[in-house]
C-alpha cells in the first residue's frame, strides 16, 4: 500500500464455522472506535495525516457463528509513530503479547515460539 497505509491481517487457528473479526482503532491510546465487524480478517490501516506523539493501537476480537457471540480470542498491536528529525529514541517489541498453553493449575506447558525482540 502507500506510505501511510498498511494491511493488518488476523489469522485464526483451531476454529470452526463462520468467523467474525471486529477491529478497533485507539488513537493516542484512547477513544476506541469499532472500525469494522465482518467476516473479513483484514483491516486497512491509514496513518493520521498529522503527527502525534503517542502510538495508535489496533485491537481485533474473534467470534464464531455471529457478530454477537462471545469473544473467543483477541489480540492487540501498537503502531509507533516516527517523526523525521525528532530528537527522540523509539523502542519497539516484535511481539508484545503471548498466549502460552498451561495446565489447570497455571503451570506453563511450553514456551516454544514465545520470544520477542527489542528494537531501538
Amino acid at each position: 500500500m502507500g506510505n501511510n497505509t498498511a494491511t493488518i491481517t488476523a489469522t485464526a487457528v483451531n476454529t470452526v464455522g463462520t468467523l467474525y473479526y471486529q477491529f478497533y482503532k485507539y488513537i493516542n491510546g484512547t477513544n476506541g472506535q469499532s472500525m469494522q465487524h465482518t467476516t473479513s480478517n483484514t483491516y486497512s490501516y491509514s496513518a493520521p495525516t498529522t503527527y502525534t506523539e503517542n502510538s495508535d493501537i489496533i485491537e481485533v476480537h474473534l467470534r464464531e457463528g455471529s457478530t454477537t457471540n462471545p469473544i473467543l480470542a483477541r489480540d492487540i498491536m501498537s503502531l509507533n509513530k516516527l517523526k523525521q528529525g525528532a530528537n527522540t529514541v523509539s523502542v519497539s517489541m516484535s511481539n508484545e503479547t503471548h498466549s502460552l498453553p498451561a495446565a489447570n493449575d497455571g503451570t506453563v506447558l511450553s514456551y516454544a515460539n514465545s520470544g520477542t525482540e527489542f528494537k531501538a
